[in-house]
């Protein structure tokens, strides 16, 4: 089915090729913008900047042994190490890189600051990594008027037998997130290195139709319940 926008572009089109008065052609293009620019469902793309501010992983000022905003953890029963910098996929790219030499429960990652995101728009996270196991791509969003995270798993990385592979993820914001924070994570033993984290806005939020008494009519999924 035709969406409104592109009925009114040719609506929009047929109008001035009839008319031939000048004012006329004005008033029929202006109105015809102005419906243009309301119609529901309209999803305006933005521009494919970098929202991570360090995804190159240049060392802190203050502490030179770190990369400035990102850190390193490990939850759980397991035993991990970091290194920084690490070797990446070519010389002039540095990476982040960690082992878990033993492993009960938990997971351990480099993980990144948080990220200014809005609600319900969708993202596209993409890195490029070199791993002896599987993996998990996280992302913890901040939901407005709630201290509680949200988690979900957002995308999942295969060994690579020593070599280094892309990923690509895309993802929608939930509905009131403020900000994300990514991981990409090993919850077995194993060893994980990561190099050039991307994060760019794909498109903003959707303009719902008002007049349309379907509940999330757009599909938005669960973030409580991810596979629904």
């Amino acid at each position: 089915m035709l969406s409104l926008s592109y009925r009114l572009i040719h609506l929009f089109i047929y109008f001035m090729s009839i008319q031939k008065h000048i004012l006329v052609k004005l008033a029929v293009a202006s109105f015809l913008l102005f419906a243009i620019a309301l119609s529901p469902n309209q999803s305006v793309f933005a521009d494919t900047v970098n929202l991570i501010s360090n995804p190159r992983f240049d060392a802190d000022i203050v502490n030179a042994t770190v990369p400035k905003d990102w850190a390193f953890a490990t939850f759980g029963n397991n035993f991990a190490s970091s290194t920084y910098p690490a070797l990446g996929p070519d010389a002039s790219t540095t990476a982040l890189q960690f082992t878990i030499n033993s492993y009960t429960d938990g997971f351990s990652d480099w993980y990144s600051a948080p990220i200014a995101v809005s609600p319900l728009s969708q993202y596209k996270f993409s890195d490029q990594y070199n791993s002896d196991a599987s993996g998990v791509i996280e992302a913890e969003f901040t939901i407005e008027g709630t201290t509680a995270l949200t988690f979900s798993d957002i995308g999942y990385t295969t060994p690579t037998n020593g070599d280094w592979a892309n990923k690509s993820v895309t993802f929608t914001a939930p509905p009131k997130a403020t900000s994300v924070v990514l991981f990409h994570l090993l919850n077995t033993t194993g060893s994980l290195s990561v190099a050039k984290p991307e994060l760019v806005k794909v498109s903003d939020a959707p303009v719902l139709d008002p007049t349309n008494l379907i509940i999330n009519p757009e599909l938005i999924p669960d973030f409580a319940h991810p596979t629904i």
